[in-house]
């Protein structure tokens, strides 16, 4: 599905250059549930970026599908993105003008220049089953963290995404609410969705198939 190769990512600033990813390699099959840890600013965030096609690496290349995704125009790349990849924020990231109904069907909207009735019927089965379908014309800020990140999932699954990206996403919530979003990630990955997870919670890496460590710019299998 998606494949990483020998990915270098640079940032300068003034005089100093940092490098969090140097020379990564990862192939991802339909399917996979990988979870990749490591310390802060080890990279974590940057490769998410990359893999999500927000971040071009310094050097390297990201393949899906066998598309070279950093090869494809802006909008090609957007549509790309839209169309195929789902992304969970850790911040959530939800539009505070916006009731819940209309951040998760957002990218319905960005991708179709409308929203279906197909789409809206997808937002209210999918706020079902995350328990926040009572909350459809609710703002931002009057939900709890976690509803806001169940909130930020329904977006990300709006458009029926084959690989959901999720970058730390329960590092935000309490005990019972990462439990949660942890059983929402393993059973999208028995229906088939690619999940590629960073996170620092054990109990989340532990759900699983493969497991990574970002050390020194690289991965490392655990």
């Amino acid at each position: 599905m998606i494949a990483f190769s020998d990915i270098t990512l640079d940032y300068l600033s003034d005089t100093v250059k940092t490098t969090p990813l140097n020379g990564l390699n990862l192939t991802i099959s339909d399917g996979d549930f990988i979870a990749i840890t490591g310390p802060s600013g080890s990279g974590k965030s940057s490769f998410v970026n990359v893999a999500a096609g927000l971040l071009k690496p310094t050097s390297g290349s990201v393949t899906y599908n066998g598309t070279d995704l950093y090869g494809l125009s802006r909008k090609s790349l957007a549509l790309t993105r839209l169309s195929n990849v789902g992304i969970v924020f850790q911040d959530f990231r939800l539009i505070d003008h916006l009731t819940v109904m209309d951040n998760i069907v957002l990218p319905a909207k960005l991708l179709d220049g409308k929203v279906s009735d197909e789409k809206v019927e997808r937002a209210k089965t999918l706020t079902e089953q995350l328990g926040i379908n009572h909350r459809l014309h609710h703002f931002p800020s009057q939900l709890s963290g976690g509803q806001q990140q169940r909130v930020s999932i329904a977006r990300a699954l709006i458009n029926n995404p084959t690989l959901v990206i999720a970058d730390e996403p329960t590092g935000n919530l309490d005990h019972k609410n990462t439990l949660a979003i942890g059983e929402i990630l393993q059973t999208l990955n028995t229906q088939g969705t690619t999940i590629l997870l960073v996170t620092h919670d054990a109990e989340i890496v532990s759900l699983a198939t493969n497991k990574f460590t970002i050390f020194d710019g690289k991965l490392e299998r655990r």
